[in-house]
């Protein structure tokens, strides 16, 4: 794994975790998204400086660190960490991510034509609205200097990363349609945020009031088109920005600051002198002027980005950051905030909910909103009432005859990926998921207790952020637990304890990488959220705690600490442990899905269990098919 994603796992968890970006602003007198900016430039530059992965610390005690390394010369493992492991970086609106992963930067020649009309149809809705409402810079540059769209613009790490995502999401609508008009221009006023709208709903309703005055009635329609669909397509997704190897870039051409055919390469002794020639240049905050740091705003073509060099991070965007500040400095669901100091204003009229009711996500969010408008005065709270009943309603009398269409909808979906060829090693039997469901599943009325652990686990916050070892997995562990019930006898408590074994197995986990120690964390972490564990009598979490520590030691070491302990208490403490190691050994397909490589993936000789080894079938089509068949099976169990 190289350390852009390395970097990047690192990052996800931290900046788009809610509690964590609350403790960047926990001792701002007023919101700065400058400030903001300079906090998430430390944190960037102090994990590339260190290679450190660990993600506990809260804000303050990263800043301490990263000013005692400013402070130092980056001599030693931090220059060798900047030079071997370093990262330039760049930026893009969150709509773009999902066609970058697909497709890699160069992507233009590589779009179906279904997706090049689609391209093609969200730039026109924004070129059309800037044009009436106000242009970014971004197409005064397009038109006045004709840019090659291929060339994109990479920056060192540091302040600039986060403006553009922060200051700017996206940047042509806030530098364009959105802007404060002035230079002799009327003055557009910024309307109020209402704790818990969102953002597309907020550019909606800007872009409503300036349709008022900006545009004659026969082409009202035509721009509510064209705003409603920027607002489904810029204003819906989270800012990212990718980090791309500072190894690879060394030999990509690129023009420094002067965007013409001139190339350069990026020598090693040039990022010696410019990049790490003092510890100004990599951890200034200053700004955006090239003399800090002539490395900055690098152009280069797409198609010198190799697909396997980079890695994406999302950020909180700031829209959703000056929200997060104005609850923690007491704003309630349903109050209006200054668009720009996100000072309280009071609450938001019947009229201005209403347009936010929809936005509104979680049951908690609509209760703190009920409660916001109970010391209001009685008809504004009935109003209120009978909007969030009459929702209520709706989704309560929906029409029986379109639920069952959905729901056989649903059902074909299902039944096209049980259908679905997949990858799998040479002699392995095929069509065992579907019977599996079918023929146990369903009939003995399993379903419903898979959903509901397998929810439990999509929900669970302490879960590893990863692909190897995080949600998806410990979904797919918790599946092959199930099945493991069908071909090996366990007692209603071991199964119990089972789920809570699977659910809890991997919570300590920092990396991805062989390690055994991370039973024990993942054990300390229970310790740590003794509620995880609350339904258990003390010697059922003894028991779960033991399998979860022993899990990721070796069988040698296994039968060590076991060889100590009374051979009633050994008996069942193996019994568990041998059967969470084989379901947990199951999932590994996910390592070698071809079954090339025996010591990588699935080696069914290395299950404990003779029943353990009837599931390698099931385990690879599992690993291909069962997460989306689960997430079908709950939109159907809604509906039913």
């Amino acid at each position: 794994m190289n350390r852009a994603k390395e970097l990047s796992e690192i990052l996800n968890k931290l900046f788009t975790n809610k509690k964590f970006m609350a403790t960047l602003m926990a001792d701002e007198e007023k919101f700065s998204i400058d400030a903001l900016i300079r906090k998430m430039s430390k944190i960037l530059c102090y994990y590339i400086a260190t290679g450190y992965e660990d993600t506990d610390y809260p804000y303050p005690k990263i800043e301490k660190m990263y000013d005692k390394i400013a402070q130092s010369q980056l001599k030693g493992r931090y220059q060798e960490n900047l030079i071997e492991n370093g990262v330039m970086t760049h930026s893009f609106n969150g709509y773009q991510k999902e066609i970058i992963e697909k497709y890699g930067f160069d992507y233009s020649q590589k779009l179906s034509e279904g997706e090049k009309v689609q391209k093609e149809k969200r730039r026109n809705a924004l070129n059309a609205l800037e044009k009436l409402f106000g242009e970014s810079n971004y197409l005064q540059y397009q038109e006045s200097k004709n840019s090659n769209e291929e060339q994109i613009f990479l920056t060192s790490p540091g302040e600039e990363t986060f403006s553009y995502a922060l200051k700017a999401s996206p940047e042509r609508l806030f530098a364009g349609p959105l802007k404060v008009y002035g230079d002799g221009n009327p003055v557009q006023e910024k309307k109020s945020i209402i704790i818990g709208e969102k953002k597309n709903t907020f550019f909606r309703k800007v872009l409503q009031d300036r349709m008022k005055t900006g545009i004659p009635d026969e082409m009202t329609k035509q721009y509510k088109e064209y705003a409603e669909e920027v607002a489904k397509t810029y204003c819906t997704l989270p800012p990212s920005f990718a980090m791309i190897n500072l190894a690879d870039i060394k030999d990509i051409p690129v023009s420094n600051r002067v965007y013409n055919e001139k190339q350069t390469s990026i020598l090693k002794e040039y990022i010696d002198s410019k990049y790490l020639g003092s510890v100004k240049n990599f951890f200034s905050q200053s700004g955006y002027k090239a003399e800090d740091n002539e490395l900055k705003d690098l152009a280069t073509l797409r198609q010198f980005i190799p697909e396997d060099s980079f890695a994406i991070v999302d950020v909180m965007d700031a829209f959703e950051l000056k929200q997060l500040y104005a609850k923690s400095k007491g704003a309630k669901i349903g109050q209006l905030i200054h668009y720009d100091t996100c000072e309280n204003q009071g609450e938001a009229s019947v009229q201005q909910l209403s347009s936010i009711i929809d936005d509104i996500e979680y049951n908690r969010d609509l209760d703190e909103l009920n409660e916001t408008y109970l010391v209001r005065k009685q008809n504004i709270q009935n109003q209120y009432l009978e909007k969030a009943n009459v929702m209520q309603a709706q989704y309560q009398t929906a029409d029986k005859q379109n639920l069952e269409e959905i729901k056989s909808h649903l059902r074909e979906k299902e039944e096209a990926i049980f259908q679905r060829e997949y990858v799998r090693k040479k002699g392995v039997p095929k069509g065992e998921l579907k019977s599996f469901f079918e023929n146990y599943l369903i009939p003995n009325d399993k379903m419903n207790e898979l959903l509901k652990s397998d929810e439990e686990i999509v929900q669970d916050g302490l879960q590893y952020g990863s692909e190897l070892h995080g949600v998806s997995h410990t979904r797919r562990v918790n599946f092959l637990l199930t099945a493991l019930m069908n071909v090996g006898w366990m007692s209603e408590r071991d199964q119990k304890m089972m789920r809570a074994i699977v659910k809890n197995h991997d919570i300590g986990r920092e990396n991805d990488w062989e390690d055994s120690e991370h039973g024990e964390k993942s054990v300390q972490k229970l310790k740590e959220n003794p509620e995880r564990l609350e339904e258990f009598t003390e010697e059922e979490k003894e028991l779960i705690e033991f399998v979860i520590k022993e899990h990721s030691k070796s069988f040698e070491n296994n039968r060590e600490v076991l060889r100590k302990l009374p051979k009633e208490e050994s008996s069942h403490k193996w019994d568990l442990l041998q059967r969470f190691k084989d379901i947990d050994k199951l999932d590994r397909v996910r390592l070698d899905p071809m079954g090339k490589n025996p010591r990588e993936g699935l080696n069914v000789s290395r299950l404990y269990n003779a029943s353990s080894r009837t599931l390698e079938g099931l385990a690879y089509e599992a690993y291909n098919k069962v997460l989306e068949i689960l997430d079908i099976e709950k939109q159907i169990f809604e509906i039913e």
